[in-house]
């Protein structure tokens, strides 16, 4: 009995331990978004997690294993985040645009600013690459399964299935931060957003016919193999001599 009693009593402990933990982490993440990566400090987060240097110290010892720490928490936030949504939504009868319009709305949230953060900081930074990659992969490897729930009909477009998820993904996310950043006009965004989901259908019934990614990108390649391809300085005069 006194050990089930002992268990118990660290089991308890552990839990909030882990909950101080998350809460910091949280702390990190508003941080990141209230004053960007190089100006978030330990005595920023405890600040904002309202908690003591000593309290924040103690479950980690430096800034650098608070940003490593929260890289995976921010991408398992992320996560948790999009799958209630998904669960919210995929009961309910849906058209082709509802994947992107949650991936929109995802984009423009603090979380992808502080994941954002993170992903540039760790441009330069080996050890914070070395836990960034491997918490995105997980995050989009989920990410794919959660869409393909919400539209399984991609599940038998082959390979353009990657190809549209890539072509989103980098379109959306560029959108994104120069909105985050510059602004724009949201009729301009809608009809940017409308543009890309007509191409996404395209892919889809590119895909569920059977053409692969090069056949569907041959047209264009073709048109554009008959330009020369030149130094800049020579398309300038092309382009003057015209």
């Amino acid at each position: 009995m006194a050990n089930v009693v002992a268990k118990e009593g660290k089991g308890a402990k552990g839990a909030k331990g882990a909950r101080t933990r998350a809460a910091i982490l949280d702390a990190a993440i508003d941080c990141y978004n209230l004053y960007g990566y190089a100006k978030t400090t330990q005595e920023k987060i405890a600040e904002r997690a309202g908690m003591s240097m000593g309290a924040v110290t103690y479950h980690f010892s430096s800034i650098a294993a608070i940003t490593r720490a929260a890289i995976t928490h921010a991408f398992a936030l992320r996560l948790r985040k999009h799958e209630e949504t998904i669960r919210a939504v995929v009961s309910i009868p849906q058209d082709f645009e509802t994947a992107l319009e949650i991936y929109w709305n995802e984009m423009i949230d603090p979380l992808f600013i502080a994941c954002h953060e993170l992903a540039v900081a760790a441009r330069t930074d080996p050890i914070l690459k070395a836990e960034l990659v491997p918490a995105h992969e997980r995050f989009q490897r989920q990410w794919n399964r959660n869409l393909l729930a919400l539209h399984p009909e991609w599940g038998e477009a082959g390979e353009m299935f990657r190809f549209a998820v890539e072509y989103s993904t980098f379109l959306v996310e560029g959108m994104a931060l120069n909105y985050l950043l510059i602004g724009g006009s949201e009729k301009r965004l809608q009809d940017l957003r409308d543009y890309m989901k007509d191409n996404l259908e395209a892919m889809l019934q590119a895909g569920l016919a059977g053409i692969r990614t090069r056949q569907l990108l041959a047209p264009g390649r073709s048109r554009r193999a008959k330009v020369a391809r030149s130094p800049l300085g020579k398309v300038a005069k092309l382009d003057t001599d015209a």
